[in-house]
């Protein structure tokens, strides 16, 4: 899936996991945002709706979330294809 596509899709998974009113939709829409975290794709997809001026809080707040999940389990993912994020996340780290 494309990172545009993977974008829409979280948004829409975070859509349907605060605002439908369907448990069984909300249910699979929180199993599916927690499968993306785990994906490699979840770097970038999170730092490109992180810096979208469109994001709502409750997509701030997950792909904060994400990103952190990620820097605690998968950092050894960013040497693969990631070389933009790593920078991002270095001038972050220097300014703490």
């Amino acid at each position: 899936m494309q990172s545009m596509e993977l974008q829409n899709t979280v948004k829409e998974a975070l859509n349907a996991l605060y605002h439908y009113p369907d448990d069984a939709v909300r249910m699979q829409a929180d199993r599916w945002l927690q499968d993306f975290q785990r994906t490699i794709d979840a770097w970038q997809v999170a730092d490109n709706l992180l810096h979208d001026a469109t994001s709502n809080p409750e997509t701030l707040i997950f792909c904060s979330q994400t990103l952190r999940s990620k820097v605690q389990r998968d950092f050894e993912e960013l040497h693969l294809k990631l070389s933009p994020i790593k920078g991002f996340l270095k001038c972050e780290l220097d300014h703490l």
